[in-house]
């Protein structure tokens, strides 16, 4: 089954080389001993968009049924694509640099976003997603970097002010 079941990238974006597009990676193996000798594999299937999700979901269940396991694909949420031309971005990254004195290093990562969810009550709000930097996120060691609190801190008050001020 191992073998079979797509684990790492998929497909890579077209327009953004080496940034994965589409993915599948096993999430982790539970086994229940006091239920029949039951297992539970967790597989976090992503993508960008389009049709490539429940296509490796597809992947995925012909190697569990073939092995024998049933496959469930749970609820996920749409994707969320940043506008690189975005105001609120820009705004963002200048009030960064003006805060922090460090030239905006803006990224696009391939990961679960709380924008995904919040686009779906309104596909027409102008969003962005910025922080702190995390180390070791989802870990039993995830913790920020506390030298990047501030700046964030006052990087966010001024987009606010600055958004605010904009748009009376």
């Amino acid at each position: 089954l191992a073998s079979e079941v797509l684990n790492g990238v998929y497909r890579e974006m077209a327009d953004m080389p080496g940034m994965p597009h589409t993915s599948s990676n096993l999430g982790g193996i539970q086994c229940f001993a006091d239920i029949g000798d039951d297992c539970q594999i967790s597989l976090f299937e992503r993508s960008m968009g389009g049709s490539l999700r429940q296509e490796i979901a597809d992947l995925n269940d012909n190697a569990a049924k073939a092995a024998g396991y049933r496959h469930v694909l749970l609820d996920g949420y749409e994707p969320w694509v940043f506008d690189p031309e975005s105001r609120l971005l820009s705004m963002a990254a200048e009030e960064y640099s003006r805060v922090s004195g460090i030239e905006t290093e803006i990224k696009v990562s391939h990961v679960g976003l709380e924008p995904s969810v919040f686009g779906e009550f309104n596909s027409g709000i102008e969003m962005i997603c910025i922080g702190t930097d995390i180390i070791d996120a989802h870990s039993v060691s995830e913790r920020v970097n506390i030298d990047t609190i501030k700046p964030f801190a006052l990087t966010l008050r001024n987009i606010i002010s600055r958004y605010a001020e904009e748009n009376r």
